[in-house]
């Protein structure tokens, strides 16, 4: 419980004390609004998190729940290159882990590698290839990761073609030093890099 309630209070620092800094820092917000970079952030971030295709309708009635009173229309006039940046700059505070966090501490770094899919037009095959199917041929392409969770450092996302395996990672045990622990699923198993991270104390 003293986990959960560290990361709790890291989100609502961020999302409540150090958005509206990090919203002018990014030139998101250049003068005082009615929509500040907290009040963008819960936004999109709680609504994404029950509907992954909201509308702007939708975004803006969160808005008033949150006591924003902004139309549709202008809530789409804020999707910004710097409305980008500014949510990136989020999420990469959102990743860091408090340094205080004991079972962390015993680690010389917490590394995560975790990829994902992302299906592409059929007219995209030769440069992104999927896995195809009965179908035929698919497009797909593969955005690979490794976060190191005790520092927020992110790597990536590397992009591959979807049918490749999650072992072509770019992310190899040479980045990560003796000492660290990696977490990722079985798509990444192989037992000559097991071999070599033991070797390398990892």
């Amino acid at each position: 419980m003293e986990l959960a309630a560290q990361i709790a209070e890291n989100i609502q620092k961020v999302l409540r004390e150090e958005a509206d800094a990090l919203a002018r820092q990014t030139g998101f917000v250049k003068r005082l609004r009615k929509l500040s970079g907290s009040s963008f952030a819960q936004v999109l971030i709680t609504v994404f998190t029950e509907n992954p295709l909201p509308s702007y309708t939708d975004l803006a009635q969160n808005a008033a729940l949150l006591g924003v009173r902004i139309s549709s229309q202008g809530l789409e006039q804020r999707f910004t290159k710097e409305a980008a940046q500014f949510m990136q700059e989020i999420l990469t505070q959102l990743m860091i882990t408090p340094a205080s966090i004991p079972i962390l501490q015993r680690f010389n770094g917490v590394y995560i590698r975790d990829s994902t899919v992302i299906t592409l037009p059929k007219e995209l095959a030769e440069i992104w290839p999927g896995c195809g199917g009965s179908t035929g041929d698919t497009a797909a392409i593969k955005l690979q990761v490794r976060l190191n969770y005790t520092t927020g450092q992110l790597e990536g996302p590397a992009l591959q073609p979807g049918r490749q395996s999650d072992r072509s990672t770019p992310y190899s045990p040479e980045g990560e030093p003796p000492g660290s622990l990696v977490l990722e699923d079985l798509g990444y198993f192989n037992l000559a890099e097991l071999r070599e991270r033991q070797e390398k104390g990892q």
